[in-house]
C-alpha cells in the first residue's frame, strides 16, 4: 500500500486523520495518527472554490461545472442513474451527465459530516454514483457524503443492482 497522510483531521476525533491510498486512488477515513504512513509535502495555496446557486442549478466557479441543485428524490441503480442524467432538463440545459469521481469529491467538505458537503448543497448523508469505472468496468466509484469518503460498488451483482443517489453535472 502507498498510504500517505493528509493534513485533514477527522471531524469527530482529533486522534484520527484522513489519508490517501495511491495504489487504489482512494482516500481512507479515520486512521489513527500514530499509524505509519508516507508523507508527501506540498507548497502553495489552494484556489478558492465558490459555488453560486441560481434556480435549479449550482455553478462552481473553480471548475466551471454546473451542478444539479437538488439530488435525485430516490436511489437508483447505476444504469438508471446514467439514464436519469442523460434525460435531465433543468433551466434550459439538456447536456447532463454523471460526475466523474474527482468532480463529485470536489464538493465534499471533510470539515463537516452527515452530510460532509459544502453548505450550498443539500444532500442526503449517503452514497452517490460517479461515472468513473474501475478497470474491469464492472464497478464504479461512489462518494459517501456521510463523511466525504470514496469507495467503489459493483454496477450489478448477479441479479442484484446496488442503488445510490444521483447528482448530475453539466459542462
Amino acid at each position: 500500500y502507498e498510504d500517505h497522510w493528509s493534513s485533514n483531521d477527522f471531524y469527530l476525533d482529533d486522534a484520527k486523520a484522513y489519508s490517501v491510498n495511491f495504489q487504489y486512488g482512494k482516500d481512507d477515513l479515520r486512521d489513527f495518527k500514530f499509524d505509519r504512513k508516507y508523507v508527501l509535502c506540498v507548497n502553495g495555496n489552494l484556489p478558492v472554490q465558490d459555488f453560486i446557486k441560481t434556480g435549479n442549478v449550482i455553478y462552481d466557479s473553480l471548475t466551471g461545472i454546473t451542478w444539479q441543485a437538488r439530488y435525485s428524490d430516490f436511489k437508483r441503480n447505476w444504469f438508471d442513474a446514467e439514464r436519469y442524467c442523460e434525460n435531465l432538463d433543468l433551466d434550459g440545459k439538456r447536456n447532463w451527465r454523471l460526475p466523474h469521481i474527482r468532480e463529485l469529491l470536489s464538493i465534499a467538505d471533510t470539515d463537516r459530516y452527515e452530510p460532509a458537503v459544502d453548505s450550498t448543497f443539500s444532500m442526503s448523508s449517503d452514497l452517490y454514483w460517479s461515472a468513473t469505472e474501475i478497470e474491469e468496468h464492472s464497478q464504479v466509484w461512489v462518494v459517501d457524503f456521510g463523511y466525504g469518503d470514496d469507495d467503489w460498488r459493483p454496477k450489478s451483482f448477479f441479479f442484484y443492482k446496488p442503488k445510490a443517489y444521483v447528482r448530475c453535472v453539466s459542462d
